[in-house]
């Protein structure tokens, strides 16, 4: 794996990691960005799809405050960049006009820009180079929270896989660190979530090697990691994978075996084409072609029109 794929996959278990925090661990969420409010979380479960190109925002949900139901509307980057403010504008007046209701709009940024931006919280039309219309949100600056992490505040137990990116250099005093906060926790499925995402986190900064050595005492962090929402959501992709390729090598297996009944033995350049189509439909609907077909030819043909996939192409001239 590449150095950049491998700052891809992390930038995205970001992103994964705060949605997480948002749908499961909501009211902690909303508690860093509005410390000394009052609210109660109606709904955290409301559809995100937006009428912006089938869009969707990272997550939606309904709040009780002091004036009344309102739509909270959250957004997390781990890096701050001005276009996102054009989207989170268009975000909130998407969102307020699907529910009707006034939208509060919640940027979470983990690390702070490399340069000055005075309007990190503002987004303002300017036609004329004075501000004609304007929008502002709140942001959430989480690198200004490290100390309160540190410290071992309890608000913001949701945070501490982030800890590693919120210090200018992290070293193994920040690791034993965090996982003093995790051992902390009372829940055990909590402590196995916080365990997951901090382990993920520090492969940017430590050997894979170095962390299974780190971690080798905290063999409670693998207890529960079935309960964990996104390892389950991991657990799920591969079963529904491993079913989409057994149902692809059986439908596969079957054509070949019907090619043979009608034609005799087929050679392998057919064989490969047959192999070469992964999509289950698609092998259904050939399957139900090579059943009426009169000729080889015929299912050669309907074979290339089926246009079998980049990675699983291997027919050879």
């Amino acid at each position: 794996m590449t150095h950049s794929t491998q700052q891809k996959q992390i930038h995205q278990l970001y992103d994964k990691f705060l949605k997480d925090m948002a749908e499961h661990h909501s009211e902690e969420l909303l508690g860093v960005a509005f410390p000394e409010e009052q609210f109660k979380i109606l709904s955290a479960q409301l559809d995100k799809e937006l009428i912006l190109r089938s869009r969707q925002v990272d997550t939606v949900m309904l709040v009780r405050t002091r004036r009344g139901r309102q739509i909270f509307h959250l957004e997390f980057k781990t890096e701050y960049n001005r276009k996102e403010l054009r989207k989170i504008f268009g975000y909130a007046g998407a969102l307020t006009l699907k529910y009707r209701l006034d939208v509060t709009t919640i940027l979470y940024l983990v690390r702070p820009p490399s340069k000055r931006a005075g309007d990190l919280g503002l987004y303002q039309a300017m036609p004329f180079g004075v501000p004609t219309n304007q929008f502002g949100f709140r942001v959430v600056r989480l690198w200004e929270l490290l100390d309160a992490i540190l410290a071992g505040d309890k608000r913001l137990a949701s945070l501490i896989p982030l800890l590693l990116e919120l210090v200018e250099k992290p070293d193994i005093t920040y690791l034993h660190r965090q996982r003093k906060l995790i051992r902390l926790q009372n829940d055990p499925v909590r402590r196995a979530e916080l365990y997951y995402y901090t382990a993920a986190f520090a492969k940017r900064h430590f050997s894979q090697n170095f962390l299974r050595s780190f971690f080798k005492e905290d063999k409670e962090m693998y207890e529960h990691w079935e309960h964990v929402p996104i390892v389950d959501e991991i657990i799920q992709e591969q079963k529904q994978k491993s079913r989409k390729e057994g149902q692809r090598e059986i439908l596969q297996e079957i054509i070949t075996e019907e090619l043979e009944a009608h034609f005799g033995q087929v050679n392998g350049k057919i064989t490969r084409m047959v192999n070469s189509i992964d999509d289950p439909r698609k092998l259904k609907a050939i399957f139900q072609r090579v059943k009426k077909a009169k000729s080889l030819d015929t299912v050669v043909n309907t074979l290339q029109k089926a246009k079998p996939t980049a990675k699983r192409n291997t027919v050879k001239a």
